[in-house]
């Protein structure tokens, strides 16, 4: 199997198990795929979703900027979206900062 094919698969489970609802399931794959180098960037947009919806605003930053460093090469949205979201969610650090 291909590095692209096994990215792929990678995440085609994460999606899966983030329609289950299973967010330690989906977690634990999507941290294990960017450990591996995954640069999909659906990768990084449902970990920064799940962090967001638990209120985990630093892990959100962090994963945003891997993501944003991964799809330099990209020449999707991905990257631009990834960028205003990290713009966003540093704006809600700094205001519970307060």
């Amino acid at each position: 199997m291909s590095q692209d094919d096994h990215f792929y698969r990678q995440t085609q489970n994460l999606s899966t198990f983030w329609k289950r609802k299973d967010l330690d399931r989906v977690e634990s794959i999507g941290l294990w795929a960017v450990e591996e180098g995954n640069w999909y960037p659906a990768i990084f947009q449902v970990l920064a979703m799940l962090y967001r919806k638990q209120h985990r605003l630093e892990e959100e930053a962090k994963i945003l900027k891997i993501g944003i460093e991964r799809n330099k090469r990209n020449p999707g949205v991905a990257r631009r979206d990834f960028i205003k979201r990290l713009e966003r969610v540093n704006e809600l650090i700094a205001s519970s900062n307060k």
